[in-house]
């Protein structure tokens, strides 16, 4: 008797919840929002599930978002995260019922396809412990889903008119242009006013990397800014992880889960979807490529029916629009053949002939048409007979006797250095000097005492003057060491190697009382009054073309010069030599050093004066002439 109550107050329940769902249908202020939560809400006071949600279709195959969920055991974050992979395949297979149950460990699973007008929209699903009798449950899901059908057709036909208005505008929009960024600016605008979300971004992708292109009701994007690169890390990570995303959902990944709260904190929207904009491949076996990314923000207030539907329609669109824009600006000389395609308003043919010679004698002349190739080096004039003064050891400079520009005759004192090192050794050396020639006076004195005395014996004698005879030849050691120092203490004192002028600059300044080591250049001496060269250090990577130049000439090279202080007096010289081995410069890097002799002209001769060359190297058309330098800074940054 009990049995039948229970049964009946069921049916009344059951009844009820239906009769409220049909009357919430018939009216037309119904929400969306409030028609699910009433079916969320009484379908768990009345069947008590583990989960229960109603599930709007994406625009993508498979992919699906909540409307409304509920959770009594705590699972709803993980069956919400999984629904693509969890209900899709039930809800797309047409051969199953329109109401499945399936069993996935100890959950027993409910899954209520929606349909309107023959094309699925979502579905109802439910999650119940494995003790429950689902199946008799069947029904009331049946009636339940047939009500929502009918909801949803209802809501379809009375919004039909202003959405078709919304939708034909975007449509006109999002192909007007083949420009991308004038093409998500459409995109951007119109899709948001079709998913009635606050604000909407599109962003281009690229294996995995994302570009802001535009942002609703903005004109100028700020991409430098905290939000947008906030914005861009966020949608890069889902478009790594190649999902959507859902703020009310939050994401398995915790990347993009820490990406999606960072984000938001910054830019005051609770709520944030982010949708895959994709291409859809003409080919029946390709996957769709991501083309495009949309991120849609809102306030909690947003129609999840609305978004849901506006989304099915848009997402397609956007997907296409940005692909075809995107393929338009990828074409290689787009702007050209633009620009030759207008030719055809030209009415004459004189017009078109003459564009077509311009054309030609354009394309003639930078690939046809040779000119000399000029290798431009820089260089220096000097002496061909100079000499640089090296400090002989380390030390100290205590006296500098010339200076810049003074006369200077070979053998003349230029410097005086100190070696405190070589002092000390000098003094040790008396040092032991002494003390050797101490021992032997005493071993003498010995040797003469023991020779006259009456203990002498032979043995004592001769190990006396063994030890004489050694003591000799230390302090002889001692002498030769004492000439090998004086000789280096007399190199202390510096000499012109040749006559000549002192060409470097402020020696006394730069190097008066100040520590030198061994090797370093002191002061560099001239002999102007003879012959004079020129000295191009040319880098390596540039060498090869007067190299070159050279094996397939039988006249030395040619070159044309002038001096950084007259750079109207061009003047020509030959290349005399070019060194056989590579040098490695403090300025430069590694060159190599090429001699050419100084011509017969009337320029005055400055030690050290800058000059400027070009070297002929042969023809080359004149685009290579003209851009090599281009091209060899291209390939030593990105080739080499």
């Amino acid at each position: 008797m009990k049995t039948n109550e229970s049964e009946t107050n069921i049916t009344q329940v059951v009844d009820a919840l239906l009769d409220d769902l049909s009357a919430m249908v018939e009216n037309p202020t119904t929400s969306a929002k409030d028609f699910f939560e009433k079916i969320v809400n009484t379908t768990e006071a009345l069947f008590s599930p583990n989960y229960v949600a109603i599930l709007a279709k994406g625009p993508a195959e498979g992919n699906l978002f909540v409307q409304g969920s509920r959770s009594l055991s705590g699972q709803a974050a993980i069956l919400e995260m999984n629904s693509e992979s969890y209900f899709s395949k039930h809800l797309d297979d047409e051969s199953k019922p329109q109401t499945t149950v399936f069993k996935t460990k100890s959950i027993k699973n409910v899954v209520a396809r929606i349909q309107v007008e023959n094309a699925t929209w979502g579905g109802l699903v439910a999650s119940f412990d494995e003790s429950v009798n689902v199946e008799a449950l069947t029904p009331v899901i049946d009636a339940i889903r047939e009500i929502t059908s009918q909801f949803i057709a209802s809501r379809i036909q009375s919004q039909t008119s202003e959405f078709l208005q919304k939708f034909l505008r975007f449509t006109l929009n999002s192909h007007s242009s083949l420009e991308p960024k004038q093409v998500a600016h459409h995109l951007a605008n119109d899709a948001r006013l079709i998913l009635n979300c606050e604000r909407l971004s599109v962003f281009q992708v690229t294996r995995y990397r994302s570009n802001l292109l535009a942002v609703s009701s903005v004109s100028a994007i700020e991409n430098r800014s905290v939000l947008a690169k906030r914005m861009i890390r966020l949608v890069n990570l889902a478009c790594r992880l190649r999902k959507p995303f859902f703020s009310d959902q939050p994401p398995a990944e915790k990347s993009l889960h820490d990406a999606l709260t960072t984000y938001q904190e910054s830019s005051g929207f609770p709520v944030a979807i982010g949708i895959p904009l994709i291409k859809q491949s003409k080919r029946a076996k390709a996957s769709p490529s991501f083309v495009g990314y949309m991120l849609a923000e809102s306030d909690e207030n947003i129609n999840r029916f609305e978004f849901s539907r506006g989304l099915q329609f848009a997402a397609p669109h956007m997907g296409l629009a940005l692909s075809n824009s995107l393929l338009h600006s990828s074409i290689p000389l787009r702007r050209f053949l633009t620009a030759l395609a207008k030719v055809r308003d030209v009415s004459n043919l004189p017009g078109l002939l003459a564009l077509a010679a311009i054309v030609f004698v354009g394309f003639w002349c930078l690939f046809v048409l040779k000119t000399d190739l000029q290798v431009r080096i820089n260089g220096e004039l000097r002496p061909k007979i100079e000499r640089t003064v090296f400090a002989p050891a380390d030390g100290f400079v205590e006296n500098v006797f010339v200076d810049h520009g003074d006369s200077v005759t070979k053998d003349q004192v230029l410097l005086e250095l100190s070696s405190p090192q070589l002092s000390l050794e000098m003094k040790q050396l008396a040092g032991e000097k002494i003390k050797f020639e101490k021992i032997r006076e005493t071993k003498k004195i010995a040797l003469n005492q023991a020779a006259t005395g009456n203990l002498g014996d032979q043995q004592t004698l001769g190990k006396l003057a063994s030890e004489i005879s050694e003591l000799d030849q230390e302090l002889a050691s001692l002498e030769d060491r004492k000439k090998f120092l004086q000789e280096q203490i007399d190199e202390l004192v510096i000499h012109s190697p040749i006559d000549g002028r002192v060409t470097t600059w402020q020696v006394k300044r730069n190097i008066l009382k100040k520590p030198v080591r061994w090797g370093d250049g002191l002061a560099n001496i001239a002999f102007e009054d003879g012959e004079w060269k020129l000295n191009f250090k040319v880098p390596e990577y540039r060498i090869g073309y007067l190299l070159d130049a050279r094996e397939t000439s039988d006249k030395p090279l040619e070159i044309e010069f002038f001096f950084e202080s007259n750079p109207t007096q061009k003047l020509k010289t030959k290349i005399l030599e070019i060194a056989q081995s590579t040098e490695l410069d403090p300025e430069h890097g590694p060159i190599v050093t090429v001699v050419c002799e100084v011509p017969q002209a009337d320029f005055a001769k400055r030690h050290g004066a800058r000059v400027i060359a070009d070297v002929k190297c042969g023809k080359k058309p004149v685009a290579i002439a003209w851009t090599q330098e281009l091209a060899d800074s291209i390939k030593r940054k990105f080739v080499w």
